[in-house]
């Protein structure tokens, strides 16, 4: 019969060893899951980022969706390299073949889809207007005022709005406003004179 502190101590030694197996097992599962790339469909997938969004909830969304067996892991990921407090809001395009470390690089960096809209040369402000408007991805917030009203929004009060916006091709991100794109478009002329 063993004495018992030689049990004590193979016991120890025992819960030592099993610890340290499942460590490495869990070290050895988090790196595949940084390597692998997400289950993603062929088209890819858009996702959005909401301002103010946390790890904690893009990891419970990308569970959701299927993307992630571990939201832990990418939350781990994401507190390790000190990225959560960096998270930038918008709308992503996750496309096939995309690591978490690769997408987690475009949120961090702000890459989110761009959409266009062309003002071609020789329009007027109405027609200019007309395709803010029916763009699906700007949100119309100036449909009821008169062009008084949107121009001193502009901080351009007392101006016919004919001819101050630029013609060009502007690329923005999803839900602009139509009074973010006008500025825009009138601070592009006011730098152009």
């Amino acid at each position: 019969m063993t004495s018992w502190p030689k049990r004590l101590l193979r016991f120890f030694l025992l819960c030592l060893l099993l610890g340290g197996a499942a460590g490495w097992w869990v070290y050895q599962d988090y790196r595949a899951f940084l390597a692998e790339p997400l289950p993603l469909p062929d088209e890819g997938l858009y996702y959005q980022v909401e301002r103010g969004a946390s790890i904690n909830t893009i990891a419970r969304d990308w569970r959701q969706l299927g993307l992630v067996r571990q939201p832990l892991y990418l939350i781990a990921y994401a507190r390790l390299n000190k990225l959560a407090p960096r998270i930038k809001a918008g709308e992503y395009h996750l496309l096939t073949g995309m690591t978490v470390t690769a997408i987690m690089d475009d949120i961090i960096a702000g890459r989110t889809v761009q959409y266009t809209l062309t003002i071609p040369e020789g329009w007027t402000y109405r027609q200019m207007l007309q395709a803010i408007w029916q763009h699906p991805q700007i949100v119309n917030t100036l449909t009821e005022q008169d062009d008084a009203a949107i121009m001193a929004a502009l901080g351009a009060p007392d101006q016919h709005p004919e001819g101050l916006f630029f013609p060009d091709t502007y690329h923005f991100p999803r839900a602009t406003t139509d009074l973010d794109f006008l500025r825009r478009a009138y601070q592009t002329m006011q730098d152009k004179l």
